[in-house]
């Protein structure tokens, strides 16, 4: 038996030739979850995190974890949440100078 070998590229690997840059989005691709959260969070009423759930198909921890680490952390908007008396608190994202009780990040 002899082994056969394998001839491999020398040509240096690239980018996908379609790539586009992660600050524009396509309009061809379909929003994501994190973009109708978003949406959701930036109404004026708006949302719950039932809501929330409901539209992922996310639990409840991960939502929460999203509107932590994402809304908060990573793209730094100011998410406030409004207890309602008897029901589910309110979630929304507002401008800075209207947050209330919160102090705005320099």
């Amino acid at each position: 038996m002899t082994k056969t070998t394998t001839k491999t590229s020398t040509r240096p690997r690239t980018t996908k030739p379609n790539a586009s840059p992660k600050t524009a989005p396509r309009a061809d691709v379909p929003n994501t979850k994190q973009d109708e959260l978003l949406k959701m969070l930036n109404g004026k009423k708006g949302t719950t995190v039932p809501a929330m759930m409901k539209a992922t198909g996310w639990q409840d921890h991960t939502v929460r974890a999203f509107l932590s680490a994402v809304v908060r952390k990573r793209l730094g908007l100011n998410l406030v949440r409004e207890k309602k008396e008897g029901g589910d608190s309110v979630y929304r994202i507002v401008p800075a100078k209207s947050a209330r009780g919160r102090k705005a990040k320099a």
